[in-house]
């Protein structure tokens, strides 16, 4: 028997015959897009969907090597984090207050701040944009998985 295909769906399978991750679209219950993960970046249990499919985009980013995108996305990602933990303000604000109500840790805020700063120069045109390269945008998308380990692991709700 076959197993049942969602009607909607965008995110990753994993093969049970071989262990390649998979990112997989579906839409009207018809598969659209099936392409091998080249990022393997492990998302952590216990995100929102809505979370986890930020998270996916800019990895999808990242792995159709659009840089600047996929910052722009991991910064999206700690924006939705933040407003979701129930912070209130700029992302910056949102970053700081966490801190300072012992949210996340100083490790933590680290994180925050600076994927929020490489996202923002991702979101503005500088002639030095094009020099990005896919390991820094790597190194961002650790950083705000990071950031999300350690704000699930404070038990804080998501649900705000």
């Amino acid at each position: 028997m076959r197993d049942s295909v969602p009607d909607d769906y965008a995110g990753t399978l994993q093969c049970a015959h071989c262990g390649t991750i998979l990112r997989v679209v579906t839409r009207n219950g018809l598969t659209v897009d099936v392409r091998r993960r080249k990022v393997e970046l492990e998302i952590p249990e216990g995100l929102p969907d809505d979370l986890r499919r930020i998270l996916s985009d800019a990895v999808a980013c990242l792995e159709s090597e659009c840089c600047a995108a996929s910052l722009v996305m991991a910064r999206v990602f700690v924006e939705g984090l933040m407003s979701r933990a129930g912070f209130r303000g700029t992302l910056a604000e949102q970053i700081q207050t966490a801190y300072q109500q012992k949210v996340i840790s100083d490790y933590a805020y680290h994180l925050a701040s600076a994927s929020r700063l490489m996202g923002n120069y991702g979101a503005h045109y500088a002639p030095t944009l094009m020099n990005l390269e896919p390991t820094e945008c790597r190194l961002v998308l650790e950083l705000v998985r990071g950031l999300a380990t350690n704000i699930l692991a404070s038990n804080v709700s998501l649900n705000h």
